[in-house]
């Protein structure tokens, strides 16, 4: 990304700017460059260099995405991960960093393919949907009648309301709510669930459940 503000407003949402240039030639390998300031309205982006110096602006080389939002007060949700394209004739991503990342801009409403985009949509060029990944942990706090369920989940930056089944078999039948009651980013997050009032000396079978609209996992 490169600019010169000649008295026109510069608004940059939701758009990978990505220098993977990493060895010959002289130039640097900015991600992006604006040599003075001006009406920069830039927010939900991602800036990534392979190597060498993130960016420049205001007559100012800026090492690092912190350095960057001192410089033009801006970005405060803009990423600064590796979008690992396809190709490079490929813009497609699958990054969680990237998922959902970005924020609404009125006036466009598709993607580069023509998919509708979403709200919040992905950053880059494409909208993409990533697999949630649900895990059941071993129930803890088990007396005669309680126990605490727990689950885990990788989100993906997915929304995800968590829950669990359980009941006498397989088939399960009851459903308990979570807390927290939806996770979302990119770390895995831990979910819980105190249930009382069991069956004393009864086998119980249960599972972590999480749900992406009406997808469960």
């Amino acid at each position: 990304m490169r600019g010169n503000y000649a008295g026109f407003v510069h608004q940059i949402n939701n758009n990978v700017f990505a220098n993977t240039r990493v060895a010959g030639g002289s130039g640097k390998h900015y991600a992006a460059y604006f040599s003075s300031t001006g009406a920069l309205v830039s927010n939900y982006n991602d800036l990534y260099s392979a190597a060498g110096t993130l960016a420049f602006y205001n007559a100012a080389e800026q090492t690092t995405l912190a350095a960057w939002k001192t410089a033009t007060g801006m970005d405060a949700n803009t990423q600064n991960v590796d979008p690992q394209f396809v190709s490079i004739t490929d813009l497609h991503t699958v990054k969680p960093e990237l998922n959902n990342a970005g924020v609404a801009v009125s006036t466009v409403t598709t993607d580069y393919a023509g998919l509708t985009r979403a709200n919040p949509p992905d950053i880059g060029a494409y909208e993409f949907t990533l697999v949630p990944v649900i895990t059941t942990v071993a129930a803890t706090s088990v007396t005669s009648t309680t126990a605490s369920l727990n689950g885990s989940a990788l989100a993906n930056n997915e929304l995800l309301v968590t829950s669990f089944e359980y009941g006498l078999t397989v088939a399960y039948g009851s459903t308990a709510t979570a807390t927290p009651s939806s996770v979302t980013g990119v770390t895995s997050t831990a979910f819980t669930s105190a249930l009382t009032g069991l069956t004393v000396n009864t086998l119980y079978h249960y599972r972590a459940k999480g749900m992406l609209g009406a997808t469960p996992y």
